[in-house]
């Protein structure tokens, strides 16, 4: 998701400063965000599921200072979904639903598992399913119109394009 993502950012006009993967552990996704605090947007993809290793959602509520609140809509979506599948109900599903509580849900058409978007004064963040099949419906129906109302591109830039066939790396330096 990581070059796919940077992708539609760089096509936005954003730069992309990192890339960075990391365990499903608490401890991991809090040392990851304190190294990404000091950027405008973080997109974070993947651990929102309902297994006991998905814990990106508590990683982030607690990044954000923020408690995890039950998202009512997303928890009647997710049972219909799961019952048009004819998937039991078990315990883990209804954690789904959690969204830090100052952040706006992001509907999964494709999938079960919700995903999130938040903002402070100076960071934006969103929570984005793994699938990229979940994923990239997601990005296109409303993470990136939220993004181009809420940030704008460092600046203009340009591509240059040079065809150097058969020079070595060294002399087209």
């Amino acid at each position: 998701n990581a070059a796919w993502l940077a992708a539609e950012l760089d096509e936005m006009g954003f730069e992309v400063k990192h890339h960075l993967t990391c365990r499903d552990s608490d401890q991991d996704i809090s040392d990851s965000l304190q190294f990404l605090s000091n950027l405008d947007c973080v997109l974070v993809s993947g651990g929102l599921g309902p297994t006991r290793d998905d814990c990106t959602r508590q990683s982030l509520a607690k990044f954000l200072n923020q408690p995890l609140k039950l998202d009512e809509d997303c928890w009647q979506t997710i049972q219909v979904k799961l019952k048009q599948r004819n998937v039991t109900l078990r315990d883990g599903h209804i954690r789904q639903a959690y969204i830090p509580e100052a952040a706006q849900a992001l509907k999964n058409s494709h999938g079960v598992a919700p995903g999130f978007f938040a903002h402070t004064k100076k960071l934006v963040l969103a929570a984005l399913p793994g699938p990229p099949s979940e994923l990239q419906p997601m990005w296109f129906e409303q993470l990136k119109p939220l993004l181009q109302d809420r940030l704008k591109p460092h600046s203009e830039r340009k591509l240059y394009t040079w065809i150097c066939m058969g020079a070595a790396e060294s002399e087209v330096s």
